[in-house]
């Protein structure tokens, strides 16, 4: 059975996800900092190739903090462009380290077997 790029990276974040713990006020930082997230999480989903590189260099620039996006890195990952698929991948290691290292391994095993990308397909 063969599971696509997008379902395997989707269950790599879920299962390595670990509650943040709670805090009592967000500092305006955080907020603006949470609402840049947001605005590239839904750039990387735009129709325009460079809006999605751009929004996975500005995650990657964000850090650790950005693991919200890590879904959408993932899905990114197996992006038709290629430029975006590698910005994604790259913005990747720099949010999620770990979850990096699964996700490079099974692309890279995808890559080398030619087997068809089922990107667009949901699981």
């Amino acid at each position: 059975m063969t599971f696509s790029l997008r379902c395997w990276c989707i269950g790599m974040a879920l299962t390595v996800a670990m509650p943040l713990p709670a805090q009592e006020k967000p500092k305006p930082e955080d907020k603006e900092k949470q609402e840049a997230i947001q605005r590239h999480i839904r750039n990387l989903k735009s129709t325009f190739a460079a809006d999605r590189i751009r929004a996975a260099q500005e995650l990657a620039k964000i850090g650790e903090d950005a693991k919200p996006a890590a879904r959408v890195l993932c899905e990114a990952a197996v992006d038709t462009n290629v430029k975006v698929a590698t910005e994604a991948v790259e913005a990747l290691q720099k949010v999620w380290p770990e979850l990096h290292k699964n996700v490079v391994s099974f692309w890279l095993t995808r890559m080398f077997r030619n087997e068809p990308q089922q990107s667009r397909k949901s699981c």
